[in-house]
């Protein structure tokens, strides 16, 4: 055999036995924590007295090696503690967005325990027999006492969040990096877009004329059950509009975040144009000292069913008094703050003697057209109006009232309702989701 054959053999050979090269170890994660903790363990006392205070909890995880490392900074040094007192923490693997549920161990996190602080601690770990033991180690200024672990057994974990107790004095945090979603204008946004276009395509995502918003005053943080309701997760308020061929097609949404993901629910909308179209004004609603008033809507003021109403709660009404000129009026209702391109109307108001005229629009293209005559002498005003409101069955309503909102809810008021049927005109906005029944939670 000669030596290039050789050669080329040994090539082969060489090529063949690449792909049985092990491959490289997996590069280590190290993950790290903390959170600055108030002072908030101080007591009014006669004598001056400082109380011992955590002022910082912080973790340190090597995944690769099995290390954890567990840092608490006091506000006093060790020798002027007098009665350390126990430590108890929890390292969860429970994939989270809520800190309180690093409360509950699940059952392969770690769990560590001191029956006094500074002394011995030891971690238990699910399915294994004994425990991990560690003394603490103070710093030079023996403010700070750290905890060290390594085991083979705590390597590979997928450690998400820490949660412990000095005493009385409570700590939680996230690992970097595993921090939860937060819920803000922009996230909130992007899912609802992502939503429309699921649901209508290429006539949503294709639009050039489209307007979006969950504004960051109608995103409502979440609340923890009480002893008036099992809590809520957090949400947004959103609302949208976009051209739908010869048409337009508006309507809200909630954004929710649910255990770290956004989730779009009570999704509503319908379809309308931008013409201006007569409205009927009912005589039991009329003021008598505004006569002959004429009234044209476009847009989202009109209802599903294409009717427009005129009650003591319209917004035209806030333009009877105003001297011409330009003058801006709104939307009456609660969950309004942050849309104003939706319902802040800029209006053109004219006199031609006795009678006014309103040219209305706000910065989507929605309109009215308001006209009517001031009486020169107040007439007789009319006997006193229902009790109850006409509109809602269940309960009494006061048909006076500026706004009512859902009791329990997150509305501003200032009046309040609980569970009511919607029989006619929903001037309140109680019942968002359109079956008819308002304030059902």
């Amino acid at each position: 055999m000669d030596v290039n054959h050789l050669i080329c053999r040994m090539l082969v050979l060489a090529t063949l036995f690449v792909p049985l090269a092990a491959a490289p170890p997996a590069a280590a994660e190290l993950r790290s924590g903390g959170v600055d903790d108030p002072l908030d363990q101080q007591r009014p006392n006669l004598e001056g007295r400082v109380y011992l205070d955590l002022t910082r909890a912080e973790a340190h995880y090597d995944d690769a090696s099995g290390t954890l490392r567990l840092s608490l900074t006091y506000n006093k040094p060790a020798a002027e503690v007098a009665a350390p007192p126990s430590l108890n923490v929890v390292f969860s693997d429970e994939e989270t967005a809520d800190l309180r549920a690093c409360d509950i161990a699940p059952l392969d996190a770690f769990e560590m325990h001191a029956d006094v602080l500074y002394g011995p601690a030891s971690v238990e770990l699910y399915g294994y027999e004994g425990e991990l033991r560690s003394d603490g180690q103070l710093s030079e200024d023996q403010r700070t006492v750290t905890y060290a672990f390594a085991h083979a057994a705590l390597a590979g974990r997928n450690l998400w969040c820490v949660s412990g107790a000095s005493g009385a004095d409570r700590f939680k945090f996230f690992f970097a990096g595993h921090e939860p979603t937060r819920l803000t204008p922009r996230n909130a946004q992007a899912a609802l877009r992502a939503e429309l276009g699921k649901r209508f395509g290429e006539s949503f995502t294709g639009s050039r004329r489209s307007w979006l918003k969950c504004p960051k005053e109608e995103i409502i943080p979440a609340s923890e059950p009480d002893e008036y309701g099992p809590g809520r997760v957090a949400f947004a308020i959103c609302e949208f509009q976009f051209r739908q061929g010869a048409r337009y097609r508006g309507g809200g949404a909630s954004v929710n975040l649910i255990q770290g993901q956004l989730v779009v629910s009570d999704l509503g909308s319908t379809t309308y144009t931008k013409t201006l179209r007569a409205c009927s004004i009912r005589p039991d609603l009329r003021r008598y000292d505004v006569l002959n008033r004429r009234l044209a809507v476009s847009g989202m003021l009109r209802s599903r069913s294409g009717r427009c109403y005129d009650n003591s709660a319209a917004m035209w009404r806030d333009l009877h008094g105003k001297r011409p000129g330009i003058r801006r009026v709104g939307l009456h209702g609660t969950n309004r703050a942050g849309f104003e391109a939706r319902v802040v109307f800029r209006c053109r108001l004219t006199q031609n003697g006795h009678r006014y005229t309103a040219r209305c629009a706000n910065r989507l293209g929605d309109k009215f057209r308001y006209s009517y005559t001031l009486a020169t002498k107040p007439r007789s005003r009319p006997p006193a109006s229902p009790s109850c409101h006409p509109s809602y069955r269940g309960a009494c309503l006061d048909p006076d009232a500026s706004d009512y909102d859902c009791a329990g809810g997150s509305g501003n008021g200032p009046r309040y309702t609980g569970r009511v049927r919607v029989v006619g005109n929903d001037v309140f906005g109680l019942d968002r989701d359109g079956d008819g029944v308002a304030c059902e939670t």
